[in-house]
């Protein structure tokens, strides 16, 4: 397969060049996500809006990061996994990234807490954001045990990490975003509890459908489960 090199982005001659669009399409509705979120925080107050508009903000950068600067390290590589792992650049930018994807979920959970936190569920707030503290600490251990440890980011441990962090927070802020839609709460609740719903199934399909058209499918639900966000957020 053959690229072409503009800037820091390495673009596909091949059919692949769909799948990036799609990638980039994603990151920047990502970005305007964030942003309304945060404005709808500046005009309400509403510390939801901060958590969950911040949390997108830094999925989108970290989203960035690995379209742009990991993967032009990589194709200095020829994409040879044993090679760039071991890059000092490498190792810096994608400890970075975990850290931004880390957050995401941290402050995701700290706004869904939030919620249980004004519904008068204050110890089951409590819960949550102990799980966002200490499931981040874990994520966060396994992902650079992988890049500065053993220098192997296909070490079974990275593929844990969102096992232990990432699936399970997404599964709890969709459960506790139903459970208070049924409690009586609002149509927002629900749409936040479906976009991160929709966040659980779709990431172990990641590695699977990397490289095939499938990921074109990947990016076109991570934009449905950012919409709903917004809208859930809006809504509440």
């Amino acid at each position: 397969m053959s690229h072409q090199y503009k800037g820091l982005i390495c673009i596909p001659n091949s059919g692949e060049g769909k799948v990036l669009l799609t990638a980039i399409l994603s990151s920047i509705l990502e970005y305007i996500v964030g942003f309304i979120l945060l404005y709808a925080y500046k005009r309400e107050g509403s510390k939801v809006a901060l958590f969950f508009g911040t949390s997108v903000l830094l999925y989108a950068v970290a989203h960035t990061i690995g379209g742009t600067l990991l993967s032009t390290i990589k194709s200095q590589y020829n994409y040879d996994v044993t090679k760039f792992v071991n890059d000092p650049n490498y190792k810096a930018f994608e400890s970075l990234r975990n850290f931004l994807v880390g957050a995401f979920m941290g402050l995701a959970l700290l706004g869904i807490s939030e919620l249980l936190q004004v519904t008068g569920q204050s110890s089951r707030a409590k819960w949550v954001r102990l799980y966002a503290v200490a499931g981040l600490i874990a994520f966060l251990a396994l992902r650079l045990y992988c890049v500065w440890g053993v220098s192997n980011v296909k070490h079974p441990f990275f593929s844990l990490a969102q096992w232990v962090y990432l699936i399970p927070g997404s599964l709890i802020i969709a459960i506790v975003g139903l459970t208070l839609y049924k409690m009586g709460g609002t149509q927002g609740t629900l749409l936040i509890a479906l976009s991160f719903l929709i966040y659980a199934v779709i990431l172990p399909l990641y590695a699977a459908w990397k490289g095939t058209q499938l990921l074109n499918v990947w990016y076109g639900l991570r934009m449905i489960s950012d919409l709903l966000l917004l809208l859930g957020v809006l809504r509440l």
